[in-house]
């Protein structure tokens, strides 16, 4: 950052109930360190055992082709660790807690936002005309990581391929000559 910009750095990691300093130096290009800053302490909260809310209003907005499109508000953290991720997965037979694992896990998800805030994701390379039933669990930053409960199971279908359009000119003289009329004219 430009020198006066505030910068922030979260560790994770740490060991519950336990005190930590913390102290930083900064360099140049060349590099000349700069003299130790004064430490700050902090004691990291006790072992988190509470998993993520569960999403309760997972919803379908839209199917396209190829990709379905899906959204859902972002789920409060009941422990004191924070919400890390989303594991959003599909399937083309409805999704329940015994074949969550057989579920294709999707892998460009969003990062968690601020909890109540609405998220959107796009799940692409479906294949067409096919129904898909989609779930999310969220999970914290404790270590191990606490898993939510399996979402409301939405379900979908992909629209049909594009059929391709083939235009005849009625205007073609022969199979070398066409012609001056074109597109726009037959349109017209």
């Amino acid at each position: 950052q430009v020198a006066g910009a505030a910068e922030t750095f979260t560790i994770h990691g740490l060991t519950p109930s336990t005190t930590y300093y913390v102290a930083i130096k900064v360099r140049d290009e060349v590099p000349n360190w700069s003299a130790l800053s004064s430490p700050v302490s902090f004691t990291t909260d006790p072992i988190d055992l509470d998993p993520p809310v569960a999403v309760t209003d997972l919803h379908v907005d839209t199917m396209h082709i190829h990709a379905a499109y899906l959204s859902w508000t972002a789920p409060a953290d009941v422990g004191t660790a924070g919400v890390a991720g989303y594991d959003l997965r599909y399937s083309t037979a409805p999704i329940d807690d015994g074949n969550w694992g057989a579920a294709t896990q999707v892998t460009d998800v969003p990062v968690p936002a601020d909890a109540g805030t609405k998220q959107q994701c796009a799940v692409t390379g479906l294949d067409p005309s096919t129904t898909y039933y989609f779930a999310i669990r969220s999970f914290d930053w404790a270590e191990p990581a606490n898993v939510s409960a399996l979402s409301n199971v939405v379900s979908g279908t992909t629209m049909p391929p594009i059929v391709p359009v083939v235009v005849h000119n009625p205007w073609i003289v022969s199979d070398r000559v066409a012609d001056t009329h074109n597109i726009s004219t037959m349109a017209a």
